[in-house]
């Protein structure tokens, strides 16, 4: 009898899990939902480079909109990276219409551009935007043209412009399968949008 009592709490003691074995199914679960982290992560990366190149363009191709509704001069600018990493692009239109940025002139919209995605400028000259005081800056004339409003004479350009924006862990290299977004802007007031790998 007393062999068979202890057959029978020894069974019932075996019913549960052990701690070894539960703490295994934790770190299981653990490394799995790291693993998920991680992917989504990623993916959400490439989604926000993604959107905010489709937003820059939108915002470029904005600056033709504004021109044909008021009949005015309207720059796009492109400010210094501020100490954070992060950029603002300015919309100004050319309210005194003197044909220069001034301190008179309208700022119509801002876009953000955030610390971890990187703004360039073309690395050939000849399709590089205008720079003037360290910030890049385009003008889109009340007919449509593609300008350069850094130049005294405020001349046209007479061939497409070009800035790239990528993920800084792209360039880096933690962040696999680099993209890079290449937004050309063409004399006559047109935008494009490219992807390219790298």
């Amino acid at each position: 009898m007393e062999g068979e009592t202890m057959k029978k709490l020894s069974r019932e003691a075996q019913k549960g899990f052990s701690l070894i074995e539960v703490l295994v199914v934790l770190f299981i679960l653990g490394l799995i939902a790291a693993l998920l982290t991680m992917a989504v992560s990623k993916t959400l990366k490439k989604q926000r480079l993604s959107t905010a190149a489709e937003q820059l363009s939108s915002f470029i191709q904005k600056a033709y909109t504004e021109t044909s509704l008021n009949q005015r001069e309207v720059f796009i600018e492109i400010g210094a990276a501020q100490a954070n990493g992060s950029r603002t692009v300015y919309m100004i239109e050319d309210s005194n219409e003197n044909g220069s940025l001034d301190g008179t002139d309208t700022q119509l919209d801002t876009l953000s551009i955030t610390y971890d995605l990187v703004l360039s400028n073309a690395t050939t000259a000849s399709v590089a935007w205008p720079v003037s005081s360290g910030n890049m800056i385009i003008g889109c004339s009340a007919g449509g043209r593609l300008v350069d409003p850094a130049s005294p004479t405020k001349t046209n350009i007479d061939h497409r412009v070009e800035l790239t924006i990528t993920h800084s862990e792209m360039l880096s290299g933690s962040l696999k399968s680099k993209i890079r977004y290449r937004i050309a802007v063409y004399p006559i007031w047109k935008t494009t949008i490219t992807d390219e790998r790298y």
